[in-house]
């Protein structure tokens, strides 16, 4: 018989400490794994959801008058992200569907203070403010979300045409099949990023 000395037995409480750590420790790396895998997929999915906004021109600083009389434009919009149509108050075709759009989007950004809604008039010898604030109240225009402004003709065509790139033909720029009053102008809406650039136009009268 051997002389050489036998280990002694582990304790049964040390290998069921030690089958318990071993077993946690699997637990954690399954864990780790299928967090690790979450979050990929997460990621991934944000990415192919994430609407890129193309840049369209950096509008010009401008000044105008808003409905309440007051002076108004590219400095008040300094920092906010807002949305301009183009529109006149005696318009018997698409202005008044493109308003109502935008009461829609007021009561939707009620709780976005930094989002403006900015109504340009292409008629401003028609629209002084007082004419703009009773074509505001028709459609329950908020005073501090929707902003109404007229001004210098010139003005408001430049920034209409060189700014926002939309068109706006009246009887004074060639059309002699127009009358007095009468306008050809853009139904598209324009949003426009907190430093003054546009960030994309949509449809106004498209339901989507």
């Amino acid at each position: 018989m051997s002389d050489s000395p036998v280990a002694p037995a582990p304790a049964a409480g040390t290998t069921s400490t030690v089958r318990a750590i071993a077993w946690a420790a699997l637990v954690l790396a399954v864990l780790a794994v299928f967090v690790a895998f979450a979050r990929q997929q997460w990621t991934q999915s944000m990415r192919r959801d994430a609407v890129v906004l193309e840049r369209f021109n950096a509008l010009p600083v401008f000044s105008l008058t808003e409905r309440s009389a007051r002076e108004f434009g590219s400095r008040e919009l300094n920092g906010k992200i807002w949305l301009a149509d183009f529109i006149f108050t005696t318009c018997p075709g698409p202005c008044p569907q493109m308003s109502e759009r935008f009461y829609e989007l007021q009561q939707a950004l009620k709780r976005s203070p930094d989002v403006k809604l900015v109504s340009f008039t292409v008629w401003p010898e028609y629209d002084k403010p007082e004419v703009l604030t009773a074509y505001a109240k028709r459609f329950n225009a908020d005073a501090e979300k929707w902003l109404f402004l007229t001004g210098e003709k010139r003005v408001i065509y430049d920034l209409a045409h060189k700014g926002f790139m939309l068109g706006i033909t009246d009887k004074e720029s060639g059309r002699e099949i127009l009358k007095e009053g009468e306008f050809v102008h853009s139904t598209k809406i324009a949003l426009v990023d907190r430093r003054g650039v546009v960030r994309g136009y949509y449809d106004s009268t498209a339901p989507e």
